[in-house]
């Protein structure tokens, strides 16, 4: 690998040849796309050193979709740089190396196109990197809707704290009335969106502008500041990673607090363990007074009991999956009704708890569906073959992990479909709203497509799916 090239013209491509290769954290340290305060407080971690931000977003956060600074989005820039086969780890290293260069948009907020012919950068300039190492010196505006100058010559306050004027503006500046430039009427627009004056709004009238002309999801440029309405309370087992909870998280059973999509709630936190302790749901149901509850159960029970191929082999049809009549040849036949009785006794605490919800006085309880397995057998037994834990779990199946034969992909999807179905009907069943995954998710065979998993890890989804899920898990009725 090699360093980006940062610097601009011909001293770009000196810095390149002289550097040679590096590793992956000096790259993220190099790039000039790493912002580690920001990433360290929009994501709540703590880290001792710029380093130490730089090698967690390397080694884990890349892998959720974590954002490396305020104006690149991975999930936005995924979907749009056109190759299915990029996953949220390689995003911003594609952006640096080709994405920028060919126009690719890396968020919303910021109009690289734009923005390069405004400040007439040189062909080997990183259009984001320039902005960064600028956007306070009160001269470079990431939009053409945003007049810098303007800004600061209306509010000599945020020129005189020396801080970026758009970020202000993005965060706090809009709630206070002010002015993005003499072009964009903000109570306008605010009255227009939403009824409101800006200092009353739910997100900042011009994401929303934004988000409409782009024809993007309003959340995907959703505005930190909080949504009215009641705090969610985000709970469940590793499936919830995705969906924003701090990952490998180290310390007491509590909640922590966290913004998504504009709206303020708490992740209910528990060291990584197989599985979660009873208190731990205990938690959850006593926290669940006044909130949204949005819940993540389990999803991986395929995986779990049937990473292996059974013996003796056997097969199903399943009417949900596109494939679902192909039967394995050889396998044995069995009952669909005989799978739900088997995987029933992981859905019977589910139940309990959905109770234990609604008698502690839970605002709504949502039940988001569970990522479908990815179809590459060969990824699968990639990751799978090597890792310690699956060994153990092959030991204690008395199988030899180098020899044993792994599961067909389809034959999880089907059981991952009756799985979804038990838990439809189990949130259902408690009074819950379950919310499935959109078949925008899923490949055209059902599957999870390359874009929504992660590189080290077959059996999870990344964060660009669980972004997608709690937007539609925070929206009333939000099922595609």
């Amino acid at each position: 690998m090699v360093g980006m090239q940062v610097a601009e013209g011909k001293n770009a491509k000196a810095a390149k040849a002289k550097k040679g290769p590096v590793d992956m954290v000096e790259w993220v340290l190099e790039s000039g796309l790493f912002d580690a305060a920001f990433y360290a407080a929009h994501h709540g971690y703590s880290f001792g050193t710029e380093e130490e931000s730089a090698r967690h977003y390397a080694e884990e956060g890349s892998n959720f979709s974590c954002k490396p600074n305020l104006f690149f989005d991975p999930a936005y820039y995924l979907q749009r740089a056109g190759d299915v086969s990029l996953t949220a780890q390689q995003a911003l290293r594609h952006f640096a190396e080709r994405g920028d260069a060919t126009g690719v948009r890396p968020s919303p907020v910021f109009d690289n196109r734009w923005y390069r012919q405004a400040y007439r950068l040189a062909p080997g300039a990183n259009s984001l990197a320039h902005y960064l190492r600028h956007r306070r010196g009160g001269r470079h505006s990431p939009l053409p809707e945003f007049d810098v100058a303007y800004y600061l010559e209306h509010n000599p306050d945020v020129k005189a704290a020396g801080i970026d004027p758009f970020e202000h503006f993005l965060l706090t500046g809009y709630r206070e009335g002010r002015k993005p430039s003499t072009d964009f009427d903000l109570d306008y627009h605010s009255q227009l969106y939403f009824g409101v004056p800006p200092t009353r709004a739910p997100a900042n009238p011009l994401l929303e502008h934004l988000s409409r002309r782009l024809d993007v999801p309003a959340a995907a440029v959703a505005s930190p500041m909080a949504a009215p309405g009641p705090e969610f309370l985000l709970a469940g087992d590793s499936n919830y990673f995705a969906l924003g909870a701090p990952v490998k998280y180290q310390g007491a059973r509590g909640l922590i607090a966290g913004t998504v999509h504009g709206r303020r709630g708490h992740y209910v936190m528990e060291e990584n363990s197989a599985d979660r302790s009873p208190a731990y749901w205990d938690l959850v149901a006593e926290s669940s007074r006044g909130r949204d509850l949005i819940l993540s159960w389990r999803g991986n029970q395929h995986i779990t009991w049937f990473l292996f191929e059974p013996q003796p082999l056997f097969d199903f049809i399943e009417p949900a999956v596109r494939n679902g009549a192909a039967l394995r040849d050889g396998a044995v036949v069995v009952p669909r009704r005989l799978l739900k009785a088997f995987f029933q006794p992981s859905f019977e605490p589910l139940a309990v708890l959905l109770g234990n919800a609604r008698q502690n006085g839970a605002e709504s309880v949502t039940v988001v569906g569970t990522p479908p397995p990815r179809s590459d057998l060969a990824l699968f037994e990639k990751l799978i073959r090597p890792s310690p834990f699956w060994r153990q779990m092959a030991q204690g199946c008395g199988l030899d992990l180098d020899t044993a034969q792994l599961t067909r992909p389809l034959l999880l999807l089907k059981l991952w479909a009756v799985l979804q179905e038990m838990l439809a009907e189990t949130a259902v069943r408690g009074g819950a709203r379950f919310v499935p995954v959109p078949d925008s998710l899923r490949d055209p065979d059902g599957f999870l497509p390359g874009m929504y998993g992660l590189d080290t890890d077959f059996t999870h989804a990344n964060e660009a799916f669980g972004s997608r899920m709690m937007q539609l898990a925070l929206e009333p009725g939000g099922e595609e």
